[in-house]
């Protein structure tokens, strides 16, 4: 047996004891195993009515045949003194200190409430629980006690009431050694394509909404929008360790602006998917706390994105049935993402980076008589709105990012007055989208020569003749 499975045996024996009752004055099974520990603790036996946090930990190590390792006592602050004296078991006095399954927690519900993430707590310790698991900065722990019950607890390492450990000697029980098989974890990009692909992606689309997140942070869970790392002087680990461990509370994460309302205009973005608004921000906290991993988890990130591509019913039908990188690719920066800058430079730099996962994940393709198939079967009304349209409007967004040339310069001055040519719009800054590039229609050209017959007459004093 390993040491692995030597710290799991007395956890299984409390997972199949989470909720039942107990401290409340019925009769407790837990209770009763404790009273039978040889010999009995200080010579006292529990009642039904006394607190049972250390009472339960105690029960599951003797259930589990390990009470040599994981010392028995009914007292919290006993508990401890057994471990400092120990020749194999110890006690960590150390806070911060990342816990493995089946070491022992002890809280102190007197901690201060400010500076304790660097300040040792020396007070004296008020309940105790079995550490379960530990994701990422998440310890999860199975109590006694708890609410009158056996329950389970989730907190961050390094958090708030925690008063140190106290640490069985498991390896002395292991009879084989354990080993851990060479297995070469996957990288972030691979986990993304992969969790994609599984929900229905096609190649396109998961390339071009994966490209797009490579744009935003580079496909990291923990990234902290530039300019913020710099405000506060903390790199990405930094800032989401302050956040899992609530030295930034919900709302100070929340606001879109961070401390104290300082910052940049526009607020601040965190994640995969930058998320900046408050009311995403909010979500992505809560589903963190939820799953009880930390904010800059990736799984757990992933399922709230595809939890909001499934609001965004555009989006996500592209995303399984588009027929190029690029159509996916814009369809996320221009419908989900749409970051301040949408220029033409933009979507070609994001279909880029889509196009190297494409490559990396899906392969080239190398059989492009498939299109050729395609056309051949197409009728022109299929054509049209399958090519025709999104290629037009791709020419169109693009051309209106051009700037005009040198050569019309005096005649784009003259318009300025007559008005001959008006925007289409205005962009983020209030100016005129004039689009001096794009093609005309003959339409077009009728309002053109309207307007300029217009400006004549106001030349003329309302008067022009047949002849110009």
């Amino acid at each position: 047996m390993t040491e692995d499975q030597v710290r799991q045996m007395p956890l299984n024996w409390l997972r199949t004891r989470i909720g039942q009752s107990i401290s409340d004055g019925r009769p407790s099974e837990i209770i009763d195993v404790y009273n039978t520990i040889k010999p009995l603790p200080v010579g006292y036996p529990v009642k039904y009515t006394d607190p049972a946090c250390a009472t339960t930990v105690s029960a599951a190590g003797w259930a589990a045949g390990l009470s040599d390792i994981i010392l028995p006592e009914c007292s919290c602050p006993r508990m401890i003194n057994l471990y400092k004296k120990h020749p194999n078991s110890r006690w960590e006095e150390n806070d911060a200190y990342v816990p493995k399954p089946g070491d022992i927690i002890m809280y102190d519900w007197q901690d201060v409430a400010t500076g304790y993430e660097t300040n040792d707590n020396i007070g004296e310790a008020d309940h105790v629980g079995m550490v379960e698991k530990v994701e990422g900065l998440v310890i999860t722990v199975i109590e006694g006690n708890y609410g009158k019950s056996v329950k389970r607890r989730n907190l961050p390492v390094n958090g708030r009431f925690i008063r140190g450990y106290c640490l069985p000697a498991y390896a002395l029980k292991a009879t084989t050694a354990t080993t851990t098989p060479a297995v070469t974890p996957k990288a972030n990009d691979e986990r993304i394509w992969d969790y994609f692909k599984n929900k229905g992606l096609c190649g396109e689309g998961n390339a071009g909404l994966m490209g797009n997140l490579f744009a935003e942070s580079g496909l990291d869970p923990t990234n902290l929008e530039n300019w913020m790392n710099t405000h506060l002087g903390i790199t990405d680990a930094e800032f989401t360790r302050r956040v899992d461990t609530g030295t930034y509370s919900k709302a100070w994460f929340v606001n879109r602006y961070g401390e104290s309302g300082r910052g940049k205009d526009g607020g601040w973005g965190y994640g995969l998917a930058q998320w900046t608004w408050c009311s995403r921000k909010e979500a992505l906290y809560n589903a963190a706390k939820a799953a009880g991993v930390s904010i800059g988890d990736l799984e757990m990130q992933l399922d709230y994105l595809w939890k909001e591509l499934e609001g965004y019913p555009k989006v996500m039908s592209v995303l399984k049935t588009a027929t190029s990188i690029r159509q996916a690719s814009d369809i996320v920066l221009m419908e989900f993402e749409k970051p301040a800058d949408l220029s033409a430079a933009v979507q070609t730099q994001r279909t880029a980076y889509a196009q190297k996962y494409y490559d990396k994940f899906a392969g080239k393709v190398t059989a492009p008589q498939k299109e050729k198939e395609d056309f051949e079967d197409m009728t022109q009304a299929e054509f049209y709105e399958k090519y025709f349209l999104p290629a037009q409007e791709r020419y169109r967004r693009e051309t209106a990012e051009l700037d005009p040339s040198d050569w019309s310069e005096e005649a784009r001055a003259w318009n300025e007055d007559a008005k001959i040519i008006t925007g289409s719009g205005k962009d983020k800054d209030g100016n005129d989208i004039m689009q001096y590039k794009a093609n005309s229609t003959r339409e077009m050209l009728l309002v053109m020569l309207h307007r300029f017959s217009e400006y004549l007459k106001t030349l003329t004093g309302g008067q022009v003749s047949d002849d110009g």
